[in-house]
């Protein structure tokens, strides 16, 4: 069974066009695409569908990959970009690798397109998952700052191999200052500490650190005001 593949063709060839689509046949792939050869071709095909990639001509009579690319890119689309060429030097393959293309794919070898193709929507995919993976984790954080701004309640992390801290927004609250108003270190939440506790907060947190489990004491604080 065929592949679904929806193709953004930037090819002034009607040739070779039909060639490029035959070899997607060929490697299993059912390709529905739109020919362009203008960047005004180009937007409205952009605006009006979606695309699982773009394959470009480096030169066409009055368009280039180069635009093409800058194109997408204003669009605000980051779709796998494959220029085909029939000549690219050196210069122009390493600027427009340079610039956000994927690949490049010249046309006396079109073996290679189809294992390019295949990589890139493949890494495409991939990058699909990271960003939904990391919108869900943004979405997470939100509600947990939420939760612990209710609830009064803070938490904080320390990096024991590069002692860096960070400090939750409710945290900082809980200390008596303004979220994220400093770099948060050890030092600055034993200050917090009741003086008559510190002794004791230090020896726990110290005690956790080398032994590497966890601990649990009621200590007092002291705010900024006095309090």
């Amino acid at each position: 069974m065929s592949n679904p593949l929806r193709v953004l063709l930037v090819e002034d060839s009607a040739d070779d066009a039909e060639l490029l689509i035959i070899q997607l046949r060929r490697a299993g792939y059912a390709p529905d695409f739109e020919r362009v050869e203008t960047a005004e071709e180009m937007r409205a095909c952009l605006e009006n569908r979606e695309w699982d990639l773009v394959l470009s001509d480096y030169n066409l009579p009055k368009f280039s990959a180069p635009d093409a690319l800058a194109i997408m890119h204003d669009a605000g689309q980051d779709l796998p970009f494959i220029v085909l060429s029939g000549v690219i030097n050196t210069e122009e393959a390493v600027t427009i690798m340079r610039a956000g293309a994927h690949d490049f794919v010249r046309k006396d070898d079109m073996a290679r397109l189809a294992p390019a193709i295949e990589r890139e929507l493949a890494e495409a995919e991939s990058q699909r998952l990271r960003n939904r993976a990391e919108e869900a984790l943004h979405h997470s954080g939100q509600r947990l700052t939420a939760a612990q701004s209710v609830a009064n309640l803070g938490n904080w992390q320390l990096d024991i191999q590069t002692n860096e801290s960070w400090w939750s927004d409710e945290m900082y609250r809980i200390l008596g200052h303004e979220p994220q108003s400093f770099t948060p270190t050890v030092a600055a939440f034993l200050e917090a500490v009741h003086p008559e506790d510190q002794a004791i907060a230090r020896e726990v947190i110290d005690k956790a650190v080398k032994s590497g489990k966890s601990y649990d004491f009621d200590h007092r604080i002291l705010l900024p005001d006095g309090t």
